[in-house]
């Protein structure tokens, strides 16, 4: 496995309007392993399989950092509301359709830990995820890939949606709390050019555009540089 650093990736480059947009996730905890492809690939019976894929939104796997062995959680997010069921196995998970699960009134903390996926979602996002659960012991999980490992590690922010990257274990609480705003890389609700006009106060007339960035490695698995784009403001229109 290559060697990660912060210096070894296009950490210059940034942020804002990275944010995959997704309408709703489906938060399953399964303590691993996960392989590269979490939900095609990881075990777990067909029925249970079936029932994620079939999910009409995105799927995250999920498990506490010291991967405690006991009722199996899992979580319905959309935009206003997280619905909250636990289980005893997966299997008996299928059974509960989440229109009657209970509702969760509190946040959820995600960090990346895929390194399956991506080696510096592990060497950083352990870190951080074990940093954030000292505070936030019940809201927070290691999650599957989140998208865009080279801003690692990346924490989500649920039902708020607010995707952060380049998070480090130092300032994670700051960054949960609003207080990091460099670090916000968009929210995950929103198209990525509504991300860059909401942090910025930008109103809806602002045009964004995509602009060549440099070229570099965006994963640790990365031999040869990849072209990047970023979103760019052409006009500073800023919303009184």
């Amino acid at each position: 496995m290559m060697s990660c650093s912060a210096e070894s990736l296009l950490h210059g480059e940034p942020m804002l309007g990275t944010a995959t947009q997704v309408s709703s996730y489906l938060l399953v905890e399964h303590n691993g392993p996960w392989p590269r492809d979490a939900i095609a690939e990881a075990p777990m019976s067909p029925r249970v399989r079936t029932w994620l894929q079939e999910y009409s939104g995105t799927v995250l796997l999920i498990r506490r950092p010291d991967r405690p062995v006991g009722e199996v959680h899992a979580f319905d997010v959309h935009p206003d509301r997280i619905r909250a069921a636990k289980a005893s196995t997966l299997d008996d998970l299928v059974d509960l359709p989440p229109t009657a699960w209970e509702h969760y009134l509190g946040s959820l903390y995600l960090v990346c830990t895929h390194g399956k996926r991506d080696a510096c979602c592990a060497q950083f996002g352990r870190g951080v995820a074990d940093s954030l659960s000292d505070r936030h012991p019940v809201e927070t999980w290691e999650a599957s890939h989140l998208g865009g490992h080279r801003f690692a590690a990346n924490v989500l922010v649920l039902p708020d949606g607010l995707l952060y990257g380049r998070v480090r274990p130092d300032d994670v609480a700051a960054a949960v709390a609003g207080e990091r705003p460099e670090l916000v890389r968009g929210r995950c609700w929103i198209a990525a050019a509504d991300q860059v006009r909401e942090a910025l106060g930008a109103n809806e007339e602002v045009t964004v555009e995509n602009a060549p960035f440099t070229p570099g490695r965006v994963s640790c698995r990365d031999t040869e540089p990849s072209e990047i784009n970023i979103l760019e403001l052409r006009d500073r229109g800023i919303r009184r």
